[in-house]
């Protein structure tokens, strides 16, 4: 005899399935995979102390368990250089998922780097480095390596 969830998956009504029979299919008979009756509620934990905040504008969805696992610590890195090299106070982003979503903080840059990041940042606007990381990026092999930008 046929489940219920078999009987729902083929369509078993009269009009679809001429004969089919239907007897065994009661809903208290069987076990559902959901049910309305219950709760179920997703915790949504801060990832550390401090604030947190969603990164809905590049994670509208949930990621990957793979993703959760390799990015926070790559995205870390390379805001921590970005900063950095840049002069800017800020140590970086720190990256963390809570249930498949992107959150981030920022991380305080140390006290003892602040002089080091003035002075840096005079050197960028006095140089205008970032002309220079535009330059690699529109001539180096990126932009061969993408068919739209040839």
């Amino acid at each position: 005899m046929p489940s219920w969830s078999a009987a729902l998956a083929v369509g078993a009504s009269e009009a679809h399935n001429p004969g089919f029979d239907t007897s065994s299919c009661s809903r208290e008979a069987h076990s559902y995979m959901t049910s309305p009756d219950r709760e179920t509620e997703i915790r949504f934990e801060p990832p550390g102390p401090g604030t947190w905040e969603l990164d809905p504008v590049h994670f509208p969805r949930p990621v990957t368990r793979y993703w959760t696992e390799i990015h926070p610590e790559a995205s870390g890195r390379g805001t921590r250089e970005f900063a950095r090299y840049y002069g800017m106070l800020l140590g970086g982003l720190e990256m963390a998922y809570v249930n498949g979503f992107c959150y981030h903080t920022m991380e305080p840059v140390a006290e003892e780097e602040i002089p080091q990041r003035f002075q840096r940042a005079e050197e960028v606007f006095q140089g205008k480095l970032w002309r220079e990381q535009l330059r690699e990026w529109r001539e180096g092999p990126w932009p061969a390596s993408l068919p739209w930008c040839g």
